[in-house]
């Protein structure tokens, strides 16, 4: 261990394996502190040098302050030695968006260099916290569990506008029945319907909760298309996504909003026992008003 005390320069970078541990110690400075949404605003005006601010991301961690889900991590809000804001735009968003005080672990002192090399590393995702709890088809589990998150909160169309943050799953997870069965029934049964698993998962469980025995019955057949009659939704729904892939000659891939809009028409039909010969969707497209509710 080092005990020289050659000092920092508030622009140079400091190296973590070089630099002496005392000359770190020196300027770079670590506290504990609760930011209140004031102390979130005046940091906030100091943040001439950072990323774009996403939105998205700042709501989410909103809702989780505002839903007493925001958890002490050891994550850092840093700070430049000349008062700059380098790391921490989003949390200090949500502090002053919801008006509560968060503590936070704040370092000071960090050359403007340190910015270049913060967030850099691979993101943690939600399937890789499942797969520390050994839950299986994680993947799968992560994707119907955001889509049952979006789901509840009322979002039917273009998903990808809506950050669902972790502990927004975790809750999802803890709380709502069927999930991990959902991703199973998808991983063994998707292929045959042309369908993601967690695509074809996420139908399961949203038509499961209304009708188990008729959910299982209805998806398998949407699978495997076996003994199906002339006119049943589920054979018209296999015939209709046929056609649209072939539309697509090869280039992309189906949305996700259009076979989910189209499964929950045809399993309406189904359930009212009609026979039918085409599945029309909402003139205009699919929006959130005019999204199909499986009945």
């Amino acid at each position: 261990m080092s005990t020289t005390t050659t000092s920092v320069t508030t622009d140079a970078r400091i190296s973590a394996t070089r630099t002496p541990l005392d000359a770190i110690k020196n300027q770079v400075k670590a506290e504990w502190v609760e930011v209140t949404p004031a102390m979130a605003t005046a940091l906030l005006d100091a943040n001439s040098h950072n990323r774009r601010l996403r939105e998205v991301v700042a709501d989410g961690y909103a809702r989780d302050m505002t839903a007493d889900r925001w958890d002490v991590n050891g994550e850092t809000i840093k700070i430049c030695a000349d008062g700059r804001l380098i790391d921490g735009q989003h949390r200090l968003e949500a502090i002053e968006i919801t008006g509560i005080t968060a503590v936070c672990l704040l370092v000071t002192g960090l050359p403007i260099e340190a910015q270049k090399t913060t967030d850099i590393g691979a993101r943690r995702s939600y399937a890789d916290t499942l797969r520390w709890e050994d839950v299986k088809n994680e993947d799968t589990v992560s994707a119907i569990v955001r889509r049952i998150t979006l789901w509840n909160a009322g979002y039917r169309v273009k998903t990808g506008r809506h950050k669902v943050t972790d502990p927004e799953m975790d809750a999802t997870f803890a709380s709502v029945p069927g999930i991990t069965e959902a991703a199973d029934f998808g991983v063994t049964r998707a292929k045959g319907a042309g369908i993601p698993p967690a695509q074809f998962g996420f139908a399961y469980w949203l038509l499961a909760r209304i009708d188990a025995a008729g959910a299982d019955w209805f998806m398998q057949r949407i699978a495997d298309g076996v003994g199906l009659q002339l006119g049943h939704p589920a054979l018209v729904f296999r015939d209709r996504l046929r056609r649209e892939r072939e539309a697509l000659r090869g280039r992309g891939s189906l949305s996700a909003d259009l076979i989910l809009g189209l499964l929950i028409k045809a399993w309406n039909s189904y359930r009212a026992g009609d026979s039918i010969t085409k599945l029309q969707l909402p003139t205009g497209g699919l929006t959130s008003e005019t999204f199909p509710t499986p009945r």
